[in-house]
Order: C-alpha cells, then structure tokens, then sequence
C-alpha cells in the first residue's frame, strides 16, 4: 500500500496550487510528529480512551491528506485500545504508527 492517495493529493494541489498544497503538507508534516508524542504519552500512561480519542484524530488527519498507510495504522490502534488489548499488543502497534508517520512526514516533505 501506498503512503499517499496520489489522486487525493492531486485534488489537494489542484484546490491549492503548489505552493499552497506544498504548505499544507509540511504543516502536516510538522504536526504529525507532536500528535505522536502526544499519543505515546497517553499510551505510556495507560489512558485507552485518549489513546482511542488521540489515534482517532490521527486517523482522520491521515484520511484528510490521503496517507493512507498512516491511517491504517492509527485504525489499528484506535481498535486495540477501544477493545481494551494488552498494553504489549498496543506498544507493538504503536511503534509500527511511529514508523509509518516518520516515513509519511518525510515523503509529506517531498512531494
């Protein structure tokens, strides 16, 4: 799968411009490393509902720019901690989203 939807982030610069949509991802870019450090402090304190609500959120970020690897994975986790996993199952999910949203903020950066 795909980082990005290339036709969504080829509505989003056709909406935008280049440089607006150019902007827009690196502020999404920026934002998406202090969600997820928001989100692993929620998850280190154990919080399953504001980790459900923070992976949510990340969720729909990720559905609105097109990252469709990046919203996977928050799914993944919004679901293990609606159904109350295990905390090494939810740590296990946890570093692959911060995987995936390092690769996305980089390829944000780039395109």
């Amino acid at each position: 799968m795909p980082l990005f939807d290339t036709e969504r982030v080829d509505a989003l610069f056709a909406v935008l411009g280049e440089t607006g949509g150019r902007r827009l991802l690196e502020t999404f870019a920026d934002q998406l490393s202090a969600e997820m450090r928001d989100l692993v402090d929620v998850v280190m304190q154990g919080d399953l509902c504001e980790t459900e609500r923070h992976a949510h959120g990340l969720k729909g970020a990720a559905a609105n720019f097109g990252a469709t690897r990046l919203q996977m994975a928050s799914r993944k986790v919004e679901q293990a901690a609606h159904s109350q996993a295990a905390s090494a199952r939810i740590a296990r999910l946890l570093a692959d989203l911060d995987r995936v949203a390092q690769q996305t903020s980089r390829a944000a950066r780039q395109l």
